[in-house]
């Protein structure tokens, strides 16, 4: 796939920083370059830059690098199952280097499941439908439903302001609400992109993060004025889960969500227990492991299996957990995002088919989930290779083999 840069994305790709990435977005923004939903969720991962946004795609795709979506053997084409695993084996390339794994599910049952790769290179370990990944911006929904959650009890409101549930912040905290910060029309900087992070930030713990959030004291633009895509936005809304619950956002997505529905999720980026998967980026002719400690929990930090992912995705359908109101509540208020007619849900984009939609890039971890638009059929390609696109099996498998409606 041949890929063309413009200025800005070409500073991105030379030196993987998140200042450059931020530059050469914005820009493809300003000179209309990218204006369409698929462009925005193209491939540009950044290898060293913690990246987990949507923006996955401006670099290369504003221009037009084209590329079709992989093809698989004709002589599998009888098969959905062989089909979709001739187009990750595609994806993936190679047996002894890092992979991916993925998973369709029609109403909440796995028909498929597929992998390719090794989960832990030095070891030799491969990855299987138990290998856990990190989901990264993915985990936003999680986030987005623990604070419906909260509504439902009474115990917050999400026309409450940011200062009523987290003090020591700046004045704008006053003008902040929840659903600003959810529907990502709030007007904070993103941390990673407009925030001047000192030092190397794979250190940072929360109250770290959330100091040097707080010392921004001039938002981006009046809230509610317009969409912009903000990692800022749900750390700090993991913070109201916890400050409002008091419990750790892990042990509230826990026992509210993934236990109810017997999910073996965890919300814990650095659980380097048995099962979960390495993350690792090109090194020469080889790969380099990539092992951050950066609090993102709230906006990432959710680790996975694909099976687990479009089994959740059946609540979407279901509402076992929180029911018919929370339903409601996940697309009431949603935003348009200026591509494509596309809205931002609570924590999810909204295609105008009614798809829902949410790519993640986090360390060497890359990220689908992709549910259909009647709720039926979901799909989840996640890897644990920077220089990877699962976008790609996933728009294939969900458009061509398993045809979501």
């Amino acid at each position: 796939m041949s890929q063309r840069f413009v200025p800005g994305c070409q500073a991105l790709a030379e030196s993987g920083d998140a200042g450059s990435f931020w530059t050469g977005a914005k820009l493809m923004l300003q000179v209309g370059r990218s204006r369409s939903f698929a462009e925005l969720v193209r491939r540009c991962w950044v290898g060293r830059a913690l990246l987990a946004v949507v923006f996955a795609g401006l670099c290369a795709a504003a221009v037009g690098c084209g590329g079709s979506p992989p093809e698989p053997p004709a002589e599998s084409a009888d098969s959905r199952e062989a089909r979709s695993q001739a187009v990750l084996d595609q994806l993936v390339g190679r047996d002894d280097g890092p992979g991916c794994s993925a998973a369709v599910a029609d109403r909440g049952t796995v028909v498929w499941e597929g992998s390719r790769g090794l989960a832990d290179v030095d070891a030799h370990e491969a990855i299987t439908s138990k290998t856990r990944f990190e989901i990264a911006a993915v985990s936003k929904q999680f986030t987005a439903i623990g604070i419906l959650l909260l509504e439902q009890a009474g115990r917050l409101s999400l026309s409450d302001r940011l200062s009523r549930h987290v003090s020591g912040m700046p004045d704008w905290a006053d003008r902040v609400t929840l659903s600003q910060l959810m529907h990502q029309v709030s007007g904070v900087p993103d941390y990673f992109g407009s925030l001047d992070l000192e030092g190397e930030p794979a250190h940072l713990d929360r109250d770290q993060l959330l100091a040097k959030i707080a010392r921004t004291k001039k938002l981006e633009f009046r809230p509610g004025t317009r969409w912009e895509y903000s990692n800022s936005n749900y750390v700090l809304l993991g913070v109201v889960i916890e400050r409002v619950s008091g419990q750790s956002i892990g042990e509230f997505l826990g026992q509210q969500i993934f236990e109810p529905l017997q999910l073996e999720m965890v919300a814990d980026p650095n659980d380097a227990s048995a099962g979960a998967a390495r993350s690792y980026r090109p090194d020469g002719a080889g790969f380099e492991a990539v092992d951050w400690h950066f609090f993102v929990l709230g906006t990432a930090g959710i680790q996975s299996t694909p099976a687990d992912l479009v089994r959740w995705a059946d609540n979407y359908r279901s509402g076992r957990v929180g029911g018919p109101a929370l339903l409601s509540g996940l697309f009431e208020g949603a935003e348009e995002t200026g591509f494509d007619s596309s809205r931002y849900g609570a924590g999810i984009f909204i295609l105008p088919d009614q798809k829902l939609i949410h790519v993640g890039a986090l360390e060497g971890f890359r990220s689908v989930f992709i549910v259909s638009p009647d709720r039926q059929r979901a799909a989840a390609v996640l890897c644990n290779h920077a220089d990877t696109d699962p976008q790609e099996v996933g728009d294939y498998l969900t458009s061509t083999i398993w045809e979501f409606r």
